[in-house]
């Protein structure tokens, strides 16, 4: 079973290190430029027809990659979906997040202003931060701040607009959330598997209990 991951917002392919070298035939998705006024769900579809699955497989999604995840998962036909600190739909989001909708979506210039103002604040996190945090760090810094802004823009339309196309577009989504996530808090979910003490980057820091978890995914389908 081959699995396929899908990166958050502010990092890249990098941040699956440990489970492409561990978990044999696995790939990860280079993130594409987003068009201007792209929605989420398109975006995922164009996303889509740049991976070529070797096998059978999973597709993982990690946080902003987790709402791209399922509609990838669809398109490629894969076995299950996986989302890492991730949502279903922008219900679980904590409410007050409602309030960025017209900051993000209307005045995307601040939003933008935001994004460079975070990563300022972000250099000395570099110098301070533990090593497994550091190319974290890198990866965020080194991220296009316009393509953030657009990731950033799809993500609240997606989850707060008018439209509101939340609907699960794949049937087999297993939800793994850590414990301690203070940016989409656990209890806002119906996570099918909570990791104790993991953060918003649990896969830094509970590398064994996830790949226990994906492998145990993997095998209930095959």
């Amino acid at each position: 079973m081959q699995f396929i991951f899908v990166s958050g917002l502010g990092v890249d392919s990098r941040i699956f290190e440990k489970e492409l070298s561990s978990l044999p035939g696995s790939a990860a998705v280079d993130w594409i430029e987003p068009l201007p006024a792209e929605r989420l769900e398109e975006y995922a579809r164009r996303l889509a027809q740049t991976v070529t699955p070797s096998s059978r497989c999973i597709v993982v999604g990690l946080s902003f990659g987790g709402t791209l995840a399922p509609y990838i998962a669809k398109e490629i036909h894969a076995e299950r979906c996986i989302l890492l600190s991730s949502v279903k739909s922008g219900k679980e989001f904590p409410r007050w997040y409602r309030l960025g909708y017209p900051l993000f979506v209307y005045f995307t210039w601040i939003a933008y202003v935001l994004i460079l103002l975070s990563k300022l604040a972000a250099l000395p996190i570099l110098l301070a931060a533990p090593s497994k945090y550091k190319k974290v760090c890198q990866q965020f810094l080194q991220s296009p701040t316009w393509r953030m802004t657009y990731f950033l823009k799809m993500s609240f339309v997606w989850a707060f607009g008018a439209s509101n196309r939340n609907e699960e577009p794949f049937p087999d989504i297993i939800q793994i959330h850590g414990a301690n996530d203070w940016i989409i808090p656990a209890k806002n979910t119906n996570a099918d598997l909570i990791i104790p003490k993991g953060g918003h980057l649990f896969l830094l820091t509970h590398t064994e209990e996830l790949h226990k978890a994906l492998l145990d995914a993997a095998k209930e389908v095959r």
